[in-house]
């Protein structure tokens, strides 16, 4: 009996305890408000944003609701996180993610079958020998490129059938399946699909019926427009210029369901409530907890150390504390759902103003450090030999980028910049300065925590590519070759000094040579020809220039269309290559022109030389051309 009661008082008092001990790294409201009111209201004030809403959940409570700032600037209307929408972009793709599960686990849908068998009005190319799956879409690993132009559409008439997107801007095939994640919102277009072809529905229509209704997400929807019940509830987007806060139009999303989802905190609130209940709340339950398991548990990995990818969820894991969930972003909005499920809490927060982006990770971050600290001690740096980290240094693409369209030169400003200093690599990205040092041959700690980055190494031994700790769904691709911009940059500065001296000092000079200089005593120059080609086409690299420059749209105003101006310029450098092509026959001639001075034949042939590298460089970058 004493053993008994020993045994159950044992037992109690190591329940006790480790109740306590988790009940203490629980945040409580007390807590919450004060931090997130102080946090929320800065960040609105220093950052000119015109709104937020914030919500944090505890298993089946809302431990905060809360809105700060306006949802409608100019009437004053202040954000209530009750009944004010917001757009959450990317985050509506784990209702696809949640609707492909469903569709398994009635044996309609097959993660591993290929895509092409469930698709009916178009074929996905046999690029490569493995086929794209759902599993490949749902870990972003199908392979496919991004594409950019008419990702959101002001005018509604440019909003087409679902089929039809997806079908006319199917993306290019780049890698095979499964070698590395980049993110893919065409990918999930995909699927949202297929969902619709195997269901006999839309998606706006299956999600309201099978996600939003059995949670009570009265207040959520997919439709775009939205209805007329729920329009006037809809945070207005915002940009901020010249001092005050301008409304932007409503920001409709091709893909649909892909990025278009509007909602409230509250209804965010009843959405994570289920996600930590194994998607179960009131006694409805989206998917089988042995369903909803496999969609969290890791699914590919780019490295050892680094997070993985999962299936359609994104593991955000900092601070050693496992964070599954996604963020969104449209031009206007940028928002963050992350669930933390060992601590047994979840938290959304949307912002509705552009260039609030940049913020969301800050924000999850900073949360993360007030309630849910790392309390793992630093992991031990090691000792590597003298020279070791030089060959790590470079410049890294994400991988994420368009191949075929004219926005392919975006892939140079997504870039990480690595250099070794002090025995650290310091690696810039986003304007973001970090420092990291050595725990494994390819693996890095920051110098001040536990968050990690990795390489990898191509086949010859060098190293390749970079992986980011909590960006599970991009790699990033080291720059070599003709990705090097110092050459591109090199090459544009000496095109601009052979353009002045055929555009400008050619003409000078022969207007000094017929004034001053005796026809008897002058040099044998180029042939009048000759001259007249390479200014044509030194003419037209110089319109070219000039059209993109005056006329290139702000910001992201390029993806809603091209401007006219554009699009005559694109026209100048197609007329360039007849023109160079001509000039490479007169350098041809030139060899045999003994009576021509040796320095101007030289210069003609660079220049030459010179126009024919510039068309190389703008196919590169598919600035040849309307590629969009």
């Amino acid at each position: 009996m004493k053993i008994l009661l020993k045994t159950v008082f044992s037992v109690l008092f190591a329940k006790a305890f480790i109740f306590s001990v988790y009940s203490a790294e629980i945040p409580q409201q007390s807590s919450i408000a004060p931090y997130a009111d102080g946090l929320f209201e800065t960040l609105l004030r220093e950052n000119n944003i015109a709104g937020a809403v914030f919500s944090m959940v505890q298993d089946t409570s809302v431990i905060y609701n809360a809105g700060y700032g306006f949802a409608n600037v100019r009437a004053g209307t202040p954000v209530d996180p009750d009944t004010t929408l917001f757009r959450i972009a990317s985050i509506s793709k784990l209702f696809i993610w949640i609707g492909v599960m469903q569709m398994v686990e009635q044996g309609k849908l097959d993660l591993d079958r290929d895509i092409n068998e469930y698709l009916e009005t178009f074929e996905i190319p046999a690029t490569f020998e493995q086929p794209i799956t759902l599993r490949s879409l749902m870990t972003h690993t199908p392979g496919f490129e991004d594409r950019i132009y008419k990702l959101f559409v002001r005018d509604v008439a440019e909003k087409l059938s679902l089929s039809e997107v997806v079908a006319r801007e199917l993306p290019k095939r780049v890698r095979p399946p499964f070698v590395q994640a980049s993110y893919s919102n065409h990918g999930t277009g995909i699927a949202q699909y297929i969902i619709e072809i195997v269901s006999g529905m839309p998606f706006v229509e299956y999600a309201q019926k099978y996600i939003f209704e059995p949670l009570g997400m009265r207040n959520t929807t997919l439709l775009q427009p939205l209805p007329a019940t729920m329009a006037p509830y809809l945070s207005h987007g915002y940009a901020f210029a010249n001092g005050r806060f301008l409304p932007r139009p409503f920001e409709y999303v091709p893909l649909q369901s892909s990025g278009g989802a509007s909602t409230t905190a509250a209804d965010m609130a009843k959405f994570m409530k289920a996600l930590l209940n194994n998607t179960c709340l009131n006694g409805n339950c989206l998917l089988d907890s042995a369903t909803f398991a496999q969609m969290t548990k890791p699914a590919f990995f780019h490295a050892e150390g680094v997070n993985p990818a999962l299936l359609g969820f994104i593991d955000m894991s900092v601070n050693n504390r496992r964070i599954v969930g996604h963020g969104g972003n449209t031009l206007l909005f940028h928002s963050i759902l992350a669930i933390f499920p060992n601590e047994n809490t979840g938290m959304f927060f949307s912002f509705n103003t552009a260039g609030a982006g940049r913020l969301t990770r800050r924000v999850l971050q900073q949360f993360t450090d007030r309630f849910f600290p790392d309390t793992v001690p630093l992991t031990t740096i090691i000792n590597l030999p003298e020279g070791y980290l030089k060959p790590f240094g470079g410049v890294f693409r994400a991988n994420r980028f368009s191949h075929t369209e004219l926005f392919k030169i975006l892939a140079r400003e997504n870039a990480a910049r690595i250099s070794v200093e002090d025995d650290t690599l310091k690696m810039v990205l986003a304007g973001e300065v970090s420092r990291w040092v050595p725990i494994d041959s390819l693996l890095f700690r920051n110098i001040n925590n536990n968050s990690t980055i990795a390489f990898s190494r191509d086949e010859r031994g060098k190293i390749a590519n970079l992986f980011i700790g909590n960006r599970p769904i991009l790699a990033y691709n080291r720059n070599t070759g003709i990705w090097d911009w110092n050459w591109h940059r090199a090459l544009m500065n000496i095109l601009i000094v052979v353009m002045f001296y055929v555009l400008i000092v050619w003409p000078w000079m022969y207007v000094v040579r017929y004034r001053y200089v005796r026809a008897d005593r002058a040099p044998v120059t180029l042939p009048i020809m000759s001259k007249w080609i390479a200014w044509f086409a030194a003419v037209c690299f110089l319109v070219f220039g000039l059209l993109v420059h005056f006329n290139l749209p702000p910001g992201s105003e390029l993806m809603f269309g091209i401007p006219r101006a554009i699009e005559i310029a694109l026209v100048f450098p197609i007329i360039a290559i007849p023109l160079i092509l001509g000039m490479l026959w007169q350098s041809i001639r030139m060899i045999d022109a003994p009576k021509t001075r040796i320095r101007s034949r030289i210069f003609y042939w660079v220049a030459t030389l010179v126009f024919a590298a510039s068309i190389v460089s703008l196919h590169f970058w598919n600035l040849l051309g309307w590629n969009y």
